[in-house]
């Protein structure tokens, strides 16, 4: 398995993977209930991180519809980031 934005291959991707989507999916889970929304915070950065390692570190892009759809991608991420410091700003009693 080989996914040439991510800094892993072979097992060690698949098994970074698994992880990575276990902790995201539990700290979607507890932001949608109203806990740790910060933990939510956490995992949006990471995903940016990689996402702009992989696509701009990596010059994973090769043209202008490439490089449009690379930064459509990063900024869709970012939006996830302004949502989940939303989340943070709002009590736990108005987020229900």
């Amino acid at each position: 398995m080989s996914i040439d934005v991510l800094p892993w291959s072979g097992w060690e991707l698949q098994w970074s993977l698994f992880l990575l989507s276990s902790f995201g999916l539990i700290a979607t889970g507890l932001a949608a209930t109203g806990r740790m929304g910060l933990m939510f915070l956490a995992w949006t950065l990471a995903v940016v991180g990689l996402i702009g390692r992989g696509l701009w570190a990596t010059r994973y892009y090769d043209g202008p519809e490439d490089l449009q759809a690379s930064l459509f991608l990063l900024l869709g991420a970012v939006a996830t980031v302004l949502g989940a410091i939303s989340i943070l700003r709002k009590p736990a009693a108005k987020r229900r």
